[in-house]
């Protein structure tokens, strides 16, 4: 990286793919704009909190309130994050939703 990041950590998934809304097969002089792109993540969702609803638990991949890995679908973990910390993998604002811990 730059000199900019040092000392900071990143996280990415290996499997995602960078998604246009409308692929070239050539290049082009600008870029292709478009009003709804897409990504591979998905989109930060506040279900509920200690199991209540319990028909949202385990939750999945970008969802919360976590408390505790066991709050968490298969392999996911719960990311227990400071309050306007951005979630790895996901898709929503720092601000979204403050004191909620997501499962990724």
């Amino acid at each position: 990286g730059d000199t900019n990041s040092w000392g900071t950590d990143y996280c990415a998934r290996p499997d995602a793919a960078i998604v246009t809304a409308n692929p070239t097969t050539s290049p082009t002089v600008s870029p292709t704009i478009s009003s709804a792109p897409t990504s591979p993540y998905p989109r930060l969702k506040k279900i509920g909190n200690d199991w209540n609803p319990s028909s949202g638990f385990p939750l999945s991949e970008c969802e919360g309130d976590c408390d505790k890995n066991l709050d968490c679908k298969g392999n996911l973990i719960c990311f227990q994050r400071d309050t306007t910390e951005s979630v790895p993998g996901c898709l929503g604002e720092e601000g979204e939703s403050p004191r909620t811990d997501y499962c990724v």
